[in-house]
């Protein structure tokens, strides 16, 4: 069985890696064919970088508050100085982990072990939330737009992102249900029990990673507008089947950078839009939001 479980691990990874290097070619291929002109990358719109800029603590702090229910949620009482630094440390495992999974890892270090399984469950439980979000709206924009960058038959489409929202959907509220086919009969985890008497935590943890969402989406568009492209109501949607891909693609490291901008090219040049104010956009929101934070986490985090 062990044998099996790293085999399974093994394949797992090798696909991540040959998926991360096709989208890599990918990205190559596509800058070749941008005609880097000057005058296609100007900053036409400095107010809307502005405006996106200063979205990024108002970003952190949602993610913040979600960090906070988690404390309270797991029964941790800690002091403000050691909630943040741990914060700030779930930042930088989070941007050196795949798909920013691994905040975790940095995060329940700064307690005791006996609240540690309540803490990465939790915090799962947190993440999951925000992956829902990505994967309801980019649900939602197949529905509205009716189609999308994949040589594919549309309803087929919409039975496999369907069918996997409702599953996810029925996973997330009842993790602890799933969860317990897992564990050792005999043993059992109190963070269950709190599952099912404590629904609002989870109802929480959609509030604020709709807020966070919501976020994203408003601060890609303010970029895309401030270097070219003009605002509208479909941008919007093609944003949200960006983050829907970018969610479901594998990652290797970097909070999905080069990943990312592979796949924001792909859809929004499907969708008729300039190929490098995508490209400015995309890296400006992993800029902003993932890589200064993580320098900024880095000096806050106290070293163990």
């Amino acid at each position: 069985l062990v044998k099996a479980i790293k085999n399974k691990r093994i394949l797992i990874v090798f696909f991540k890696i040959i998926t991360f290097l096709v989208l890599i070619y990918f990205l190559v291929q596509s800058l070749n064919k941008v005609d880097w002109n000057l005058q296609t990358i100007q900053l036409n719109q400095p107010i809307a970088l502005i405006f996106a800029v200063l979205l990024v603590p108002v970003n952190w702090f949602f993610e913040w508050l979600k960090w906070k229910e988690t404390l309270r949620f797991s029964l941790v009482s800690t002091s403000p100085t050691i909630a943040f630094q741990a914060f700030c440390s779930g930042i930088v495992t989070g941007m050196l982990t795949p798909n920013m999974q691994g905040n975790f890892l940095g995060r329940i270090y700064y307690f005791e072990r006996k609240y540690r399984v309540d803490l990465i469950l939790s915090t799962l439980i947190s993440n999951y939330g925000q992956f829902l979000m990505s994967l309801l709206f980019g649900v939602l924009s197949i529905l509205i737009l009716m189609k999308t960058p994949l040589n594919w038959p549309i309803v087929p489409i919409l039975v496999v992102v369907i069918s996997a929202l409702l599953f996810f959907i029925g996973l997330y509220f009842y993790f602890e249900k799933v969860a317990s086919f897992f564990v050792k009969k005999k043993r059992t985890f109190p963070i269950f029990h709190r599952l099912k008497t404590q629904q609002s935590f989870r109802w929480k943890i959609i509030y604020f990673s709709l807020l966070r969402y919501s976020i994203f989406v408003i601060q890609f568009a303010l970029l895309l507008l401030a270097f070219g492209l003009p605002f509208s109501l479909e941008l919007i949607f093609w944003i949200w089947q960006v983050y829907l891909w970018v969610t479901i693609s594998p990652s290797l490291f970097l909070g999905k950078l080069a990943i990312r901008e592979s796949i924001s090219l792909w859809a929004l040049t499907f969708a008729g839009y300039q190929q490098p104010s995508i490209l400015i956009a995309s890296f400006s929101v992993w800029i902003l939001n993932l890589f200064i934070p993580t320098i900024f986490a880095i000096f806050i985090a106290k070293k163990k």
